[in-house]
């Protein structure tokens, strides 16, 4: 009996979270609490991804694989959306009196293989790799993730590093909130308080 398998290749954001130290918290927290501290780490990531309509793809323990501008070549929207949700992110871990742990995040963009729902390439390799290398509170960004012009965001200089299992050295940049507090202000008008 054979399965048809429907593939394909599409252009997107990759943008890859994962929480500092989580051995040590499960260890320290006990795995119940552990498991809330992860409720409230899917809950902030799930709401704000699709408030800057990206969209979760897959929750991995510690981490989340989420997608922007899937489909649309080189989405300059898709990538300013990503980087905004990653720094609101990042606010919302800081600022959160329930949250116990930082996470570090990475953003890359390609072409990623789809090949029904289960979905791969360099692109998620890489971001997964500068969320790793990322401290807690930390956006790493590859250059080809960079939109033309910063938002309410300031992007560090280039940072070249070579990255373990890809071939070529990366171009990648640090991002940072301009303004924490009016980020923080502005979250909570948006109606995303965690606490």
């Amino acid at each position: 009996m054979s399965i048809e398998r429907k593939s394909s290749v599409l252009w997107g954001i990759v943008f890859y979270i994962d929480i500092r130290d989580f051995t040590f918290m499960t260890s320290a927290l006990g795995s119940e609490d552990t498991l809330t501290q992860v409720g409230y780490f899917y809950e902030i990531v799930d709401e704000i991804v699709e408030k800057f309509d990206g969209w979760v793809n897959n929750k991995m323990g510690d981490g989340v694989l989420c997608f922007f501008g899937f489909g649309i070549d080189d989405s300059i929207l898709g990538k300013e959306n990503a980087i905004k949700a990653a720094l609101v992110i990042q606010s919302r871990l800081a600022y959160s009196p329930k949250i116990k742990f930082s996470a570090g995040i990475g953003i890359s963009s390609g072409e990623i293989a789809n090949n029904n729902g289960v979905f791969i390439g360099e692109p998620i390799n890489l971001a997964a790799r500068l969320s790793s290398i990322a401290s807690g509170g930390q956006v790493y960004v590859c250059e080809q993730a960079i939109p033309p012009f910063a938002g309410g965001y300031e992007v560090s200089d280039s940072i070249p590093i070579i990255i373990k299992g890809l071939k070529q050295e990366k171009l990648i940049f640090s991002i940072s909130a301009k303004n924490s507090c009016l980020l923080q202000k502005k979250t909570l008008v948006e109606g995303l308080n965690y606490g």
